[in-house]
């Protein structure tokens, strides 16, 4: 009697780990995309926890809340400002650094700020100046 497997026994276990391969791939590669956006989110969230902080410490710089208005402050100016630590941010799912900013504008039906992370702000206006309260 000889020991081993025959080439058609081979075969056999060749295909069913493919088949194997086929099924589990793209629930991997969905579960790495998943992971790498809600790593992106979080790093969305500290980036706007730290401009809040940054509001808090200058708040001669932002909008009256009687008035509808927003300002800008960029991530640079966070990193530069202590706010968020590190020499730069990197987003997670792309590998690249973030620049951006974050719009801090005034609503006035809640009488609060709110805080959103822009990735393009060239368009936007209103950058941070310091009122006269």
């Amino acid at each position: 009697m000889k020991k081993g497997f025959t080439l058609v026994e081979m075969l056999a276990v060749i295909v069913i780990l493919g088949f194997i391969v086929l099924i589990a791939y793209p629930s991997i590669i969905k579960i790495i995309y998943e992971s790498r956006e809600s790593s992106k989110n979080n790093q969305i969230k500290v980036i706007e926890k730290s401009a809040k902080e940054w509001a808090v410490e200058n708040p001669t710089s932002l909008p009256y809340l009687e008035t509808e208005g927003s300002c800008i402050v960029e991530v640079q100016k966070l990193l530069n400002g202590g706010y968020l630590s590190g020499d730069k941010v990197i987003d997670p799912s792309t590998k690249k650094e973030m620049g951006g900013c974050v719009v801090i504008s005034v609503n006035k039906n809640k009488n609060k700020y709110e805080y959103k992370y822009v990735e393009n702000c060239n368009y936007i206006e209103g950058t941070c100046q310091p009122a006269n309260y």
